[in-house]
């Protein structure tokens, strides 16, 4: 029952996520290094379970 605080989440590091997405493909040659950033984010415990990202 943390949908909430997942949503909050979200909504407070959506921007930090999109600055370093937005870093990662400038300086990335191939889409690797995004991709495995998308993976380690949204595993991690406290990622919000990708609710950013779906």
């Amino acid at each position: 029952m943390h949908c909430f605080y997942y949503i909050q989440y979200c909504k407070v590091f959506k921007g930090f996520f999109s600055f370093l997405f937005s870093l990662c493909f400038f300086h990335a040659k191939d889409i690797f290094s995004s991709q495995l950033l998308l993976i380690i984010i949204t595993s991690s415990p406290r990622g919000g379970r990708g609710l950013c990202f779906k």
